[in-house]
């Protein structure tokens, strides 16, 4: 089966869990597996949603206490490590991980081995990549596709430097 993502608002874990739970995955069934990942201090939460006139399900991870950031061997030793997890599963947070400590390890100029991840590593980010491969799991999903998402541009001013970017 087949999931089309459409970005052209832009997207998050939280967005996109919202819809795979809007979908028919029940929250327990995210919930269970992401438990065994050892992370501390965090609750699911789910509510039905209205922006506009757009109705969907908003999905939170709610964390108490202090939020800590982790590397990515750190992350990819608490996947593979999880009890709770399926190989496929498994297969596909740690490849998620793997891209995106290859992209920050090209940004800093270290190997993905060494990059240490800030909100990447927290604990809400890991629930939300590791807790959208369990739901897509569960939904039988086997291939994704996504529109572009939407980039602009800006610019901003930091005491007498300035700088501008593509986003």
């Amino acid at each position: 089966m087949l999931v089309y993502i459409d970005c052209s608002f832009g997207i998050s874990g939280d967005m996109f869990l919202g819809a795979l739970i809007d979908l028919g995955v029940p929250l327990k069934e995210i919930e269970q597996p992401v438990k065994s990942l050892k992370l501390s201090n965090f609750k699911l939460s789910t509510r039905k949603d209205k922006r506009g006139a757009i109705a969907g399900r908003m999905f939170k991870v709610d964390v108490t206490g202090r939020q800590v950031s982790r590397d990515y061997k750190t992350i990819r030793e608490m996947i593979t490590g999880a009890k709770g997890l399926s190989p496929t599963v498994k297969k596909m947070a740690s490849a998620i991980f793997k891209e995106l400590a290859v992209a920050e390890g090209r940004i800093h100029g270290v190997p993905p081995a060494k990059v240490h991840f800030h909100e990447v590593g927290a604990v809400d980010s890991i629930v939300d990549i590791v807790g959208a491969c369990v739901a897509l799991e569960w939904l039988g999903i086997e291939e994704s596709a996504c529109s572009p998402v939407p980039l602009g541009s800006g610019q901003i001013q930091i005491g007498r430097a300035s700088c501008r970017e593509r986003v």
